[in-house]
């Protein structure tokens, strides 16, 4: 229930922010932090509590997570039970790969923003048709 609720709050937030990219790594970091709830040595609650920061923080992305569950079926193996420690650090390192590229892109959307923004991509309105220039055309602005 929590990753349901969270990917509607996110969808929302993030509209209202005009900003993807930070509802992104925000979702990563919960996620991370549940994962590491579930692999540190703690009581059963502190491990249960692990659960919802892992199911919130996929809700954040859950476009991506839809791909998680075939991977799953091999990085969670039978031998590994109960505690799948192989599985949940193979997720806390693509929830890092996922964190650093978001970041990328977000830096990456913020600097060509700017270079639209004072004219370095004006040159593209005399390569013909503006109507076909799409994302290319100076106007243009990423979401980040």
């Amino acid at each position: 229930m929590a990753a349901f609720f969270t990917v509607f709050i996110a969808g929302f937030v993030s509209d209202k922010l005009k900003a993807r990219g930070p509802i992104m790594i925000c979702g990563c970091l919960l996620a991370i932090i549940g994962y590491i709830l579930l692999l540190v040595p703690a009581r059963p609650s502190v491990h249960y509590g692990g659960t919802f920061f892992v199911a919130a923080g996929t809700g954040f992305q859950i476009a991506i997570a839809n791909c998680a569950a075939f991977i799953a079926t091999f990085t969670y193996l039978k031998k590994d039970a109960p505690k799948y420690i192989t599985g949940h650090w193979i997720n806390v390192g693509f929830l890092i790969m996922s964190l650093v590229l978001s970041t990328s892109m977000i830096l990456y959307a913020k600097w060509e923003n700017r270079k639209r923004a004072r004219g370095e991509r004006d040159y593209r309105l005399a390569e013909g048709d503006e109507g076909l220039l799409g994302y290319r055309h100076p106007q243009f602005r990423y979401t980040i």
